[in-house]
């Protein structure tokens, strides 16, 4: 299984849109609002009063000032020129520019150049496509694969129903991010896992015509059948080829389109009694009707030893980070009262250890007795299989550890349980509002523009020791 990287994409900064001697506001300060920056500088084609970034704090040594997003009102500028790589996050970070006070005309966003083949077709080019899986054999299968982890993981049960059915076909993946991820998720499928390629929307758009098939399965709801040539699938695929029919006119009934709202997307499934996972059955189409995905793990030498050190262990989960915008996530519980949940755990099984778990940037709550941040996603794995329960928002950390068989305490707002959540989790929700997850084109939204959304202030620390107790004194007594 080889990875692919994007080295070969070019931002250019947008000169055809900003008038020369213009003063500009960057959205974003990571690579692509670096790049724009540089060009600017050399040109010194017009003037960046800074950037606007939700990671603001991290960013201190660029040449011009790093401003929060929610100061953009405060600021003096002719453009803001938005600095992602794709437009998966443009209309949140449009929106929210809108209601600080930004004229839509002083809006600019290009995004990555696709450039004529003419331009493409250099030695990099032609070492990139003499790897994929379509230059190897004619039944190549390509999927576009988008969301956070725990997408990935949800999406890996489409995926192996896929394999299941064309055994003899060589995959690529094309993923907008975490290819280390998706490396050792997929490490037990390398036989039939050709290329995992790190792709911003440009080589699967470029490649995939290549292709017998390709779809793309959004982590917002979205999917859609992108190239289907039947002529190039083998007599033994026949089942496939029909099921892939089928799967195009059902598309074509659900007008399937990016526009969707996920609300909807969600809705339809829940009233048919779907889930995120069985909802790729397709009604029918695919033979799926459970929550299993395969999590390849072996034995992590560092897990194990905090397994040693640690047991009997809680493990527990904050980081859920900002919006696009800059703002809190709505389904976001705070620290504080995850820290709380720590002083009431330790107070009543004083055996108990808990272990905080997370990414490297995650902030560290006080009361933990260990730390697991920053770690790789095998020891991560090795951690949660071995945990007596993993509390947490919904999230990514959820979906694997519940796939190692570990319980989790998952707390419930704006996401609906009958989608995401699993039957054998303890599944927290309370109060009268909940489930707008994915009414709006920004997911992380309460429907409501509540700072602090009602669906998760209302539970409280107290109320998920009284869902959780019942569950843990079991497990300790035994």
């Amino acid at each position: 299984m080889k990875t692919i990287t994007d080295d070969a994409e070019r931002f250019l900064f947008p000169f055809e849109y900003v008038p020369k001697g213009s003063r500009v506001l960057i959205y974003g300060a990571g690579l692509v609002g670096q790049r724009y920056l540089q060009q600017v500088m050399a040109t010194n084609y017009c003037h960046v009063i800074g950037f606007a970034d939700r990671n603001y704090a991290e960013f201190n040594n660029l040449a011009v000032t790093v401003y929060a997003p929610n100061e953009i009102h405060t600021l003096d500028f002719d453009y803001v020129v938005i600095a992602l790589r794709n437009s998966i996050p443009l209309h949140a970070v449009r929106e929210f520019l809108l209601e600080e006070g930004v004229a839509e005309e002083q809006i600019i966003f290009v995004g990555a150049r696709v450039y004529p083949a003419v331009w493409l077709k250099n030695s990099e080019d032609r070492e990139l496509s003499g790897k994929l899986a379509f230059s190897q054999q004619s039944n190549a299968c390509a999927f576009s694969l988008s969301g956070g982890f725990g997408d990935m993981i949800i999406q890996k049960r489409f995926l192996s129903e896929f394999i299941r059915l064309a055994p003899d076909c060589k995959i690529d993946i094309f993923c907008v991010n975490d290819v280390p991820f998706m490396e050792w998720l997929y490490s037990d499928c390398k036989e039939h896992i050709s290329n995992i390629i790190l792709n911003r929307g440009t080589y699967y758009e470029r490649y995939n015509g290549n292709y017998a098939f390709g779809m793309t399965l959004d982590g917002s709801g979205y999917w859609a059948v992108d190239v289907f040539k039947p002529e190039m699938f083998s007599e033994r695929e026949a089942v496939l080829q029909k099921k892939i029919h089928a799967l195009t006119n059902f598309g074509r009934a659900e007008n399937m389109q990016p526009s969707v709202l996920f609300h909807t997307v969600i809705s339809r499934c829940t009233c048919k009694g779907l889930s995120c996972y069985t909802r790729f059955g397709f009604d029918g189409i695919f033979d799926i009707h459970d929550d299993r995905v395969v999590i390849p793990l072996e034995s992590d030498i560092e897990g194990e030893l905090l397994l040693h050190n640690m047991s009997p262990y809680i493990t527990i989960n904050c980081g859920v980070g900002n919006s696009s915008d800059g703002r809190g996530v709505a389904k976001a519980w705070t620290k504080e009262r995850f820290q709380q949940v720590i002083e009431l755990l330790h107070s009543r099984y004083t055996s108990v250890k808990v272990v905080q778990v997370g990414g490297g940037n995650a902030v560290r709550m006080s009361g933990a007795d260990s730390y697991w941040l920053g770690k790789s996603f095998e020891s991560v794995a090795c951690l949660l299989k071995h945990a007596i329960l993993h509390i947490d928002v919904e999230g990514g950390l959820v979906h694997l550890a519940t796939q190692l068989g570990t319980k989790c305490a998952v707390l419930f707002g704006p996401t609906q349980v009958a989608y995401f959540g699993y039957s054998q989790n303890i599944n927290i929700k309370t109060g009268k509002c909940h489930d707008c997850y994915g009414l709006y084109d920004n997911l992380d939204r309460c429907a409501r523009g509540m700072e602090k959304p009602e669906c998760m202030y209302k539970i409280t620390p107290e109320y998920v020791m009284e869902k959780i107790i019942p569950y843990l004194d079991e497990v300790l007594v035994k």
